[in-house]
């Protein structure tokens, strides 16, 4: 099941949702699939003093260790203003397993040995489905079949 945190760093509180709707309803219950480019939208709240723009760097991290990410660009906010949305995401998932949407423990460096995971989810691969339903469909026709043959036989 994918879900998410509040992580407060640096300064900044951020927040992630996935930026589809229908995800957002079902609470994330649908799964990721591996080639797929789930997008996310995050929310930078200031909850320190006020600053001048940042770059604040984030990243995927498969569940072989591998990253991927990239860098958004903070105008200067206010205490308790927001930057809101900022998608994230986007990025091919090459791999099946956990997959973490997450930051550096200093957002503005693009350091990522230490970190924090701001959404985990699970990325699992299409084939799974097309078995899912291909089962679901023989089990269905046999059904029928079975049915049709009691009243046969009665």
């Amino acid at each position: 099941m994918a879900g998410g945190e509040t992580v407060e760093l640096a300064g900044y509180r951020f927040k992630v949702i996935p930026q589809a709707v229908i995800r957002r309803l079902l609470f994330d219950f649908l799964p990721y699939f591996q080639a797929g480019k789930p997008r996310f939208a995050l929310t930078i709240t200031r909850i320190g003093e006020s600053t001048g723009p940042q770059e604040i760097y984030w990243a995927i991290r498969f569940s072989n260790g591998d990253e991927t990410g990239g860098v958004i660009s903070v105008p200067e906010l206010q205490k308790n203003k927001s930057h809101s949305p900022v998608m994230v995401g986007g990025k091919f998932l090459g791999y099946t397993g956990d997959t973490l949407i997450i930051l550096p423990e200093i957002p503005t460096k693009l350091d990522f040995k230490t970190y924090r995971t701001l959404y985990a989810f699970n990325t699992t691969q299409k084939t799974w489905l097309a078995l899912t339903i291909t089962a679901g469909l023989i089990a269905g026709t046999l059904t029928a079949l079975l049915q049709w043959l009691i009243c046969l036989l009665n």
